[in-house]
């Protein structure tokens, strides 16, 4: 292996064994937090009005919990999915535990929670690289560079008991950090070396009369060096989560379908799941409320085995589709470009009753593409290759690939003042953050050219 870093413990994670059980805990020193608002492009929401106490940066990284190991006679710095990393013996140091190894004496009766994240420098500044690049080289870095971009952002920490517990942790975060801050002397900032406290602000008032100041400290962070966002800790203990998102308008064009339990008629093609059941009201066949309560809540579930309600044939097990939906948005030429799936309806949602499912394939239930709606999105991966399709006679036929975008969608709402067409569903609604991003790579490699000259 070409760099100084070795992971072990996945295992445990994903075949139970009893060290799943420590990983587990780890997961739960993780502070919860209020996601309290999204900001729009490069501008902060309303913020709210508790008294202010601290802002600091999130980063786009991984949950890191370091601690001592004692077999090892080092520190260990573990995540919640059971990946380790520690320094070697010889050459292969990481900078991460070697900077808790050097000092263990003072550190080593602490457990510290933080963020593990990739950055490049240039000129003395460290920009964000993206999330999806990130944890590509944090799991499984190529190379001793790759390994020297790695810092952690310690935010937290616990004390140790001999038992391997935790102490409760103090009742307030200000307290907590000030320590992290002013007993363990951690430099501040994320240009100041592989382990460091976040960059943070401190508020006096409320966040709501500080909004000048935290948009100015929003645009060098996030806007240009490309940081996730915000989290506001309040004087009386309040933390909120503030992160970039926009919103999408969207057309459904299926559901991947998953598991082997769905009742199917092998004489009539009928599948008696939701979306099966839906269609046979809708067409007529059976009386809604045979299925459905008053909030077409469904009350009636067929067993794979039952006669067909139809023909009476013996239904047979199958995959059915899941209330992940397929989105895609339209080429100029009106051709589809499917840029999600996984965006999650609610079996309530009256959504379901305006789909019209066309046919199925192995991995997808085909819709007819009917159906608008708004999305949010937290990541947003460009440069990505997406399947184009061409809908004509009722059938999807992939006509080719693009360079595009993908994202995670969340669901907003129904949008009905919009049609299935090229202006209302165009690509280039993400135009504005892929510039975004295009925008901060371009300032970090003009950057790093400079610095090498």
């Amino acid at each position: 292996m070409q760099c100084n870093q070795r992971f072990f413990g996945q295992e445990h994670f994903e075949r139970g064994k009893p060290g799943r059980k420590w990983c587990e805990r780890l997961a739960r020193l993780k502070p919860a937090m209020t996601a309290y608002d999204f900001a729009i492009r490069d501008h902060l929401p309303s913020l709210p009005s508790d008294i202010g106490g601290m802002v600091q940066i999130k980063y786009n990284g991984m949950l890191t919990v370091v601690l001592w190991n004692e077999k090892r006679k080092g520190f260990v710095a573990w995540s919640s999915r059971g990946r380790c990393y520690y320094s070697l013996s010889d050459n292969r140091r990481h900078p991460v535990t070697e900077y808790f190894n050097q000092r263990k004496e003072k550190l080593r009766g602490f457990i510290f929670i933080g963020e593990t994240h990739v950055v490049r420098e240039c000129k003395g500044k460290h920009y964000m690289t993206e999330f999806n690049k990130s944890m590509s080289i944090i799991k499984n870095p190529k190379t001793k560079s790759d390994v020297e971009r790695i810092q952690l952002a310690v935010f937290d920490y616990r004390q140790r008991r001999a038992d391997e517990g935790f102490l409760v942790r103090e009742p307030q975060y200000l307290s907590r950090f000030a320590v992290l801050r002013d007993r363990s002397r951690f430099p501040i900032g994320v240009d100041k070396g592989p382990v460091h406290l976040p960059d943070y602000l401190e508020v006096e008032g409320n966040f709501q009369n500080s909004h000048s100041q935290l948009q100015a400290f929003w645009n060098e962070y996030i806007t240009e060096r490309g940081f996730e966002g915000f989290v506001l800790h309040t004087t009386r203990g309040e933390e909120y989560k503030i992160k970039f998102r926009d919103t999408l308008d969207v057309v459904i064009i299926g559901f991947r379908k998953d598991g082997n339990s769905r009742p199917l008629c092998p004489s009539c093609g009928v599948g008696f799941d939701l979306f099966g059941l839906i269609q046979l009201v809708r067409k007529g066949e059976f009386h809604e409320r045979e299925w459905f309560n008053q909030r077409r809540r469904q009350i009636k579930f067929f067993k794979v085995g039952e006669p067909c309600v139809l023909c009476g044939a013996t239904t047979t097990s199958s995959s059915g589709p899941i209330l992940g939906a397929r989105m895609a948005l339209m080429t100029p030429d009106g051709d589809f470009v499917a840029i999600a799936d996984g965006l999650q309806l609610s079996p309530l949602s009256p959504i379901l009753w305006q789909i019209e499912p066309l046919y199925e394939t192995e991995s997808y239930l085909w819709v007819k593409p009917e159906v608008v709606v708004e999305v949010s999105y937290q990541d947003l991966y460009v440069d990505r290759m997406r399947p184009v399709y061409r809908f004509e006679n009722d059938c999807y036929q992939q006509v080719g690939e693009i360079k595009a975008v993908c994202c995670r969608p969340y669901f907003r709402g129904m949008r009905e003042d919009k049609s299935v067409n090229p202006r209302d569903l165009r690509l280039e609604q993400v135009s504005y953050l892929v510039k975004r991003i295009e925008r901060i790579r371009s300032i970090t490699e003009t950057k790093e050219r400079d610095f090498r000259r």
